[in-house]
């Protein structure tokens, strides 16, 4: 898919948001960016929880009924921003304790369960557009009432990110700016992969520009800088790139605080003569933040002074248009990992940028003393239209700086293909350079020569500056909802845990038969990241007890990705093609493989993970199955909530018995056939008493009762059967069109089956798992 730039007919960013919600045409980044700067003068909005906690970082958890104004003024606010000339606003729409002040579906800690049950945010854009001011907004991505924190974020955190920011960037029309809070600072960009957050962000709102706050001085994975002032951080002399600097108007804090009314704010002359007047030719907005007070207004020394600065100000038409900015990376690609000839190489791919009060803070890769020197990014996935490297030296080390260098690129990891070579300066400025499209998952940076005879690098980063999106090839992608079988290339025997369902059973192979305990959901979870979830045990391949050893066993454990702790690594595994249809299955918290213990062809053998060194022992097919039933095979049907069996009550054979859930006990009342009678469509029948399962009378209704009827080819006793992924099923009836589930969701002996519409409930979800 490409994104195309409409430039003859662009409307450019401001135009088009002072028209308000309508849609408007893609613009490219530069004029964005362009536009933006022209801007000059903004309200930073810092209001949340902690004006009513007398805090800048509140802890989670508060009594939503604290946040308890009597009305918040937006229209006071946009007044007092016009009076002083500004032209947009950020304003603070959840902060890092996480109450979000719009009525998101993300949890209950917003302000809709507060004492002021409005959507703030809403009235804030409506009331800045109304003045003519752009709204932006800013989101912190560390929710500590979530759990959203550094080294534990899950699959699930990250739908959570994006789901709220879908709500944030689709129901307030179009906003200018989006400032993210507690990114590279805190989580860092690989955690919370800036690849996929990035693309949600402007396929929602192609024309908004993303802030990282993080005080950094280059353009570093985001379109424009932030300078944070009370961290002593300033817009460099002879700055040309897009940038915002952000100060307060009332020291004490960004939030407000009791004394805030009556301390004097900063003097019209600092505002006009010691910042606008000063940025301004730095191409440098200055976001001046103000804090509305627990009555949900700004105080009155706060309007008077804005009213005032917008006196004394008047923009400087006669400034240049921004100059050309550096390249920006459109289509970023969050590695996987990075591994290199000495140092520690993923220091380069984590996304770990800060300055703090005069010092950066970043981790850093850092070479030994001799040439030529490799780092090279694993990207998790194969991907096409690889065009751009970006390198950012080191910006606390006096040395370091790559000066020559030679770009490869390789799909297995091994096989290197020549792209580009060249020099840079040796000074601390982001390196960039442009090249013919690749295809790849591994990119490798030889160092030729750097300065002081060591190479360092605080981040790379490779993507598309174009709008050719780079897009996984397939080569080393999985469809989430298949089934697998993994087969020893050694042995040729497959992947299974035998008729186990017990947490910390052994992973062994045996001679491949189709078996449910042999096939295997390739679950992803991102930047190369998967789960490999059994389909009979519904447990997830692991290595027993995390260990990072040579020759540790490998088991089946719980899922810990579903579950309420932390996702455990020891879960996560990497797919790498290493050629001819082989894969090594590495895992990512050992960084050893799977492998077959010993090389042994012997049914039983268990696996283990080693070091890898190219045996066959070691690498894997992995074979995409179909999910066929087999006509002459009995299979039982597992309800995922209760992890009962699909029955008939008293194990009747009378036609017209109830069907219910009970305990498994291999009894043939728990036994059935399933056969494909139509595309798609199956009948369900039982063992003892050859009855097919039915929908009571053919009733179309909810709560209708499902029975087993002989069969006589009626739509309501056809089934569709749908995977869901995890090894788990829809079963709806052909007729009604609605799900086969438990009623009332009892975990109960005898609990009565019934069709309703599906609602993923786990008691609508079942497993169906081949016995005989």
């Amino acid at each position: 898919m490409k994104r195309i730039k409409k430039a003859a007919i662009c409307l450019g960013l401001v135009s088009a948001l002072l028209a308000g919600s309508a849609a408007s045409a893609f613009a490219d980044t530069y004029t964005n960016q362009k536009n933006y700067v022209d801007l000059r003068f903004g309200m930073f909005i810092h209001y949340n929880m902690g004006t009513y906690h007398d805090k800048e970082w509140v802890m989670p958890g508060q009594n939503p009924l604290s946040f308890n104004p009597a009305t918040v003024n937006t229209d006071q606010w946009a007044d007092a921003a016009k009076s002083a000339k500004m032209k947009y606003a950020v304003l603070t729409a959840k902060h890092h304790d996480g109450f979000a002040l719009w009525p998101t579906k993300y949890g209950a800690y917003n302000v809709m369960n507060s004492a002021y049950p409005h959507d703030i945010v809403k009235q804030y854009v409506d009331s800045m557009r109304s003045r003519g001011i752009l709204p932006g907004l800013y989101y912190s991505i560390w929710d500590r009432q979530q759990q959203i924190e550094k080294d534990s974020v899950s699959r699930a955190d990250i739908d959570f990110m994006k789901g709220q920011l879908t709500e944030l960037l689709t129901n307030y029309g179009e906003i200018p700016v989006l400032v993210i809070d507690g990114w590279a600072w805190r989580m860092g960009h690989q955690q919370a992969p800036y690849q996929e957050i990035r693309e949600h962000v402007k396929r929602l709102q192609p024309n908004i520009l993303i802030v990282d706050h993080n005080g950094q001085t280059q353009l570093w994975e985001e379109d424009a800088l932030y300078f944070e002032e009370p961290k002593n951080i300033w817009a460099p002399a002879g700055n040309t790139q897009v940038a915002n600097q952000g100060n307060l108007l009332v020291s004490g804090g960004w939030f407000w605080h009791p004394g805030m009314t009556t301390r004097s704010s900063a003097s019209v002359s600092d505002i006009v003569y010691g910042h606008l007047k000063v940025l301004e030719p730095l191409y440098t907005n200055f976001l001046l933040n103000v804090s509305p007070n627990p009555q949900g207004a700004l105080d009155t020394n706060v309007v008077n002074r804005l009213a005032e600065i917008g006196t004394a100000w008047t923009p400087d038409a006669s400034r240049p248009p921004l100059p050309p900015q550096p390249i920006i990376m459109e289509h970023p690609i969050t590695a996987n990992s990075a591994f290199s000839i000495s140092g520690s190489a993923n220091h380069v791919v984590d996304g770990n940028l800060d300055y703090n009060k005069g010092s950066y803070v970043e981790t850093v890769w850092q070479s030994s003393a001799s040439f030529p020197q490799t780092v090279t990014l694993d990207l998790g996935y194969t991907y096409a239209n690889i065009n751009l490297l970006n390198y950012l030296p080191s910006q606390n080390m006096a040395a370091g700086q790559i000066t020559s260098y030679s770009l490869y690129a390789s799909t297995n990891g091994t096989n290197f293909s020549f792209v580009k070579s060249g020099t840079w300066a040796g000074d601390k400025t982001m390196k960039q350079v442009t090249f013919p499209a690749q295809t790849a998952r591994y990119m490798k940076l030889q160092v030729n020569s750097a300065a002081g005879g060591y190479a360092a690098a605080s981040e790379l980063s490779v993507g598309s500056y174009t709008s050719d999106i780079p897009t996984p090839t397939g080569i080393d992608t999985f469809d989430s909802n298949a089934v697998y079988r993994i087969v020893n290339t050694g042995s040729g025997k497959a992947l299974g845990v035998g008729s186990s369902l017990n947490s910390g059973a052994a992973v062994t192979q045996r001679t491949s038969a189709d078996a449910a305990d042999q096939q295997w959901i390739i679950d992803d979870l991102g930047l190369g990241n998967y789960k490999l979830i059994n389909k009979f045990s519904g447990l997830a391949l692991d290595v027993n007890g995390g260990s990072a050893a040579e020759g540790a066993p490998i088991v089946q454990g719980t899922d810990t990705e579903t579950s309420a702790s932390l996702p455990g690594k020891n879960q996560q595994w990497k797919m790498a093609d290493t050629g001819n249809g082989y894969f090594k299955i590495v895992n990512v918290n050992s960084d050893k493989v799977l492998a077959n213990t010993n090389g042994s062809a012997s049914d039983g053998n268990p696996a283990d993970q080693r070091t890898f060194n190219g045996s066959r022992n070691q690498l894997w097919q992995v074979q995409k199955i179909a999910d066929n039933y087999i006509p002459t095979s009995y299979y039982k049907i597992v309800n995922l909530k209760s992890n009962k069996a699909l029955d008939i009550s008293g194990e009747s054979i009378v036609a017209g018995a109830d069907a219910i859930q009970s305990g498994y006990s291999g009894k043939d009342s728990q036994l059935w056939k399933v056969e494909s009678i139509d595309s798609g469509q199956y009948k369900i029948t039982n063992k003892k008493s050859g009855y097919a399962l039915d929908v009571y009378g053919g009733s179309p209704a909810n709560d209708a009762k499902v029975i087993q009827f002989r069969y006589v080819g009626s739509r309501n006793q056809k089934w569709n059967i749908q995977f869901i992924g995890k090894g788990l099923y829809q079963i709806t009836s052909v007729r009604s069109e609605k799900a086969l589930e438990v009623k009332d969701g009892s975990v109960l002996d005898g609990g009565g089956i019934v069709q309703n519409p599906y609602t993923s409930s786990p008691d609508e979800q079942w497993a169906i798992v081949k016995v005989q």
